[in-house]
């Protein structure tokens, strides 16, 4: 009697084991690798409350650059990687000088656990701004600076009157 009761009760645990298991999939880690991306950037900060700043950041022949990095909280931060400066010089078609910029961020290396049910994808968004200095071999207040990111690229400052 005692061994039939010892077998069923494994066997009872056993199948119990197994289908829970079974019901409850394991956690999945997911490990995206680093990634450099073209990004946009913009001469000034956009006109808020706190914004002391009234115009782009032009000195001599260097250029301030706001580049965005917002991401979500708890998640990997967004770097500055490195940007290409091309300066292009005048001619019949252009009859102004011009620097195109390309701006690139990081995402570094980051593990999570992807979230299951409705709020799938959802997450806390964080905004952060980067700034940078782009040093040019004529002085930038007698350029006209487009961004990179876009093609044909698009002119950055000064603004283009619509």
């Amino acid at each position: 009697m005692r061994l039939r009761l010892a077998c069923s009760t494994a066997l009872i645990a056993v199948g119990a084991f197994s289908a829970w298991s079974a019901a409850a999939p394991a956690t999945e880690v997911v490990t995206r690798p680093p990634v450099v991306e073209v990004t946009t950037w913009r001469a000034a900060l956009p006109k808020t409350l706190r914004s002391p700043a009234k115009g782009p950041f032009l000195r001599g022949h260097r250029v301030g650059m706001f580049i965005e990095g917002g991401y979500c909280l708890g998640g990997p931060k967004p770097e500055f990687d490195h940007m290409t400066l091309v300066e292009l010089p005048r001619t019949r078609s252009r009859p102004f000088r011009a620097a195109v910029i390309t701006a690139y961020r990081r995402w570094p290396e980051s593990s999570f656990t992807p979230p299951t049910g409705p709020d799938y994808g959802k997450c806390p968004r964080m905004e952060r701004t980067i700034f940078r200095r782009a040093q040019t071999k004529r002085p930038a207040t007698d350029l006209r600076l487009y961004d990179g990111y876009f093609s044909p690229p698009r002119q950055v400052w000064p603004p283009v009157q619509k």
